[in-house]
């Protein structure tokens, strides 16, 4: 009953409740034979019942039913239609799970010859006959109608990404203010918006509040751990955990390791092998969360670069010891490949089609990250639900690109930035131009 406490919650039943009796009253004039009619409500309330979640259809079935048997006159009707009603509703709520909700609206339909036994019981065999004809007319219309609302109500509800009907706005009233909350936001494009390095203020007071208010607040980066961390020591930023390399590792506020996916022996000499011999790239890998130099030329490429070249990568590079360290190695957990931009998405595809447990994704210009392929922001994030027992429902993700998509995808308290690509904005439930904007969405602070 949660959901009673959200005002538009409320007024929503009110209106639907007006709507029935108005819709079932006129209706009612519609005349089968001189001392027989019927409503079409019932179909109406039979779709909203499987389109909206919760307990509204039934405390709408409970008033609009009798107060309809009272506008036209069927006093007696009323303690029957009542039961009726909330029997329909229950048919349709619990059987939609177990039964098509078609079949489900088929069930409550029938249950509309009930009228017949109680027109038998009260009046005599020729009320009820003329029942059974009305009723069977009646029972056909809701099925139609209801079949068809409902179907509409769905296909366009999906097509608008919930915006005529989206329950999880009312998730928020049944939170308690002792339950702590997990927010796992992007940092670049995200928290840093922009992507200059500057951080907006309301922003960091937002993150402030949060852990003020007893939550847990978590950046989630593609970049290193030892990058992030001092992009976010420089701006003060408060922390709890640090997801870096896409989820490949987890970080405590402490420093210490929490989690760790890395390549294993066999998936590391695949990787050499594949690699060796490609001409043109530079390759390096990430060793305890440390860039390590591992085949290097100073291609074009890298020198006209205005973020690689020399500053980024060392000249001189012992392509066979490196290869040594990292097969020897038991924490390498991203390889980079550095090559021209033309030759991207050939490598990726061709990388991809050939090696099912890791995956290369294009993070930059000129640059290639391989990974495994069960490793994402969202991997850490269940990692760390693991280990605390986070229940799903407490974790809250705002994101902005591709390697956002998973944990976005994960939770239903996800938040898509505007500037995000056509193709990430729908994996998130929100959409917002600034990670304060998230607080609109929350009472829990």
């Amino acid at each position: 009953m949660y959901r009673f406490k959200s005002l538009k919650y409320l007024l929503t039943a009110i209106l639907i409740i007006s709507v029935l009796i108005a819709i079932g009253y006129v209706s009612s004039f519609i005349k089968i034979s001189i001392n027989s009619n019927f409503q079409i409500s019932d179909g109406i309330f039979f779709s909203l019942t499987a389109f909206i979640p919760g307990p509204m259809m039934l405390i709408v079935g409970i008033i609009y039913s009798p107060l309809l048997d009272l506008l036209m006159g069927s006093i007696i009707y009323m303690p029957f239609t009542l039961l009726i009603h909330i029997l329909m509703w229950s048919v349709i709520y619990f059987f939609k799970k177990f039964l098509t909700v078609y079949v489900a609206f088929l069930i409550s339909s029938i249950l509309t010859l009930l009228y017949v036994l109680i027109a038998f019981i009260i009046y005599d065999k020729t009320v009820a006959i003329l029942e059974l004809i009305t009723d069977s007319i009646q029972l056909s219309i809701s099925f139609v109608i209801s079949s068809i609302i409902f179907f509409s109500l769905n296909r366009l509800n999906k097509k608008s990404k919930n915006k005529i009907w989206n329950d999880n706005l009312f998730e928020i009233y049944k939170v308690k203010k002792n339950t702590i909350k997990w927010w796992f936001t992007d940092y670049d494009g995200t928290f840093d918006r922009s992507n200059n390095d500057e951080i907006d203020q309301a922003d960091l007071e937002f993150a402030k509040e949060w852990i003020d208010g007893g939550n847990q607040f978590i950046i989630a980066s593609g970049r290193m751990y030892n990058e992030i961390k001092e992009r976010i020591e420089k701006h003060s930023i408060p922390y709890d955990y640090i997801i870096s390399q896409n989820g490949a590792s987890l970080y405590a506020n402490n420093g210490k390791l929490i989690s760790s996916h890395t390549f294993s022996n066999q998936q590391k000499l695949k990787l050499y092998n594949y690699l060796k011999n490609i001409p043109e790239i530079a390759l390096a890998f990430c060793e305890n969360d440390q860039r390590i130099e591992w085949k290097y030329e100073l291609f074009d490429f890298l020198k006209n670069d205005k973020y690689m070249g020399k500053t980024y990568i060392p000249e001189e590079v012992s392509f066979e010891q490196k290869t040594k360290r990292f097969m020897n190695s038991k924490n390498i957990t991203v390889v980079f490949v550095f090559m021209k931009p033309d030759l991207m998405k050939s490598f990726v595809e061709e990388f991809n089609s050939k090696n099912n447990d890791m995956r290369a994704v294009i993070t930059y210009d000129i640059l290639v990250e391989i990974i495994l392929s069960k490793v994402s922001k969202a991997t850490a994030i269940k990692d760390l639900m693991s280990l605390n027992r986070i229940d799903i429902n407490d974790i809250y993700t705002s994101g902005d690109s591709y390697n956002d998509v998973e944990m976005l995808n994960m939770t239903k308290n996800s938040f898509v930035m505007d500037s995000a690509p056509t193709n990430v904005k729908c994996y998130g439930e929100h959409e917002i131009s600034k990670v304060s904007d998230i607080k609109k969405y929350i009472l829990f602070l």
